[in-house]
């Protein structure tokens, strides 16, 4: 009655004729002796037990899959922003002096947006990459900034174009003091949070005018 038909333990204590705690006993030994089973039907449990199965066959230390049915791209990107920020809000509270190195795009830039404020003095923001576009426009996916902003953590910019035209800027670039620095920084990071996409024809790396 109380599984099948969804009947409260006090209607069941009426239809029986029997006391509620009655009632309460009886629930309890069905579920003890195995005659009431249990099974969560929820896309969050298939994502759990995918993340198990990750984590064995890759020897992860962290894995965490987003649920995601049929809705919108913006969707799909607060859900990856929600999990993931959650994620880096567990290597920014450590007391241990971090140095962060964040990559771009719309993914970081949205974990970056849903991170809480933090005092974080002790860690350091550092970029992976470039953040110019082809015709000198700033990168705005880049979140190095402002993900410094949140944690009041010092932050290294790297001033450079995302993609270089060709080997001879590439080589120019490399000779600059600020750009030795940020890169000797860059590959001290202790941990790095970055997005992965495609680099092929009408990609958003395309899109957006980096190549």
């Amino acid at each position: 009655l109380y599984y099948t038909y969804g009947l409260t333990q006090e209607e069941i204590s009426k239809r029986l004729v029997i006391s509620r705690a009655m009632v309460q006993r009886m629930l309890s030994q069905a579920s003890e002796e195995g005659i009431i089973t249990w099974r969560i039907e929820h896309p969050l449990v298939e994502c759990l037990n995918l993340e198990d199965r990750l984590i064995q066959k890759y020897h992860l230390k962290i894995c965490r899959v987003c649920p995601f049915d049929i809705g919108s791209y913006d969707d799909l990107r607060q859900g990856l922003g929600l999990i993931g920020s959650g994620v880096m809000e567990q290597f920014f509270r450590s007391e241990q002096p971090q140095i962060v190195g964040l990559g771009t795009g719309r993914i970081i830039k949205e974990c970056v947006r849903l991170l809480p404020p933090m005092e974080c003095h002790r860690h350091k923001v550092v970029s992976l990459l470039g953040s110019i576009k082809q015709d000198g426009s700033a990168n705005p996916f880049d979140s190095v900034m402002m993900l410094a902003d949140k944690i009041m953590a010092e932050r290294y910019f790297l001033p450079a174009p995302l993609v270089a035209v060709d080997a001879e800027e590439l080589e120019m670039l490399r000779r600059q003091l600020i750009y030795k620095k940020v890169i000797q920084i860059a590959e001290k990071t202790d941990v790095a949070f970055i997005g992965i996409g495609p680099v092929s024809q009408n990609c958003p790396l395309q899109r957006d005018g980096f190549m």
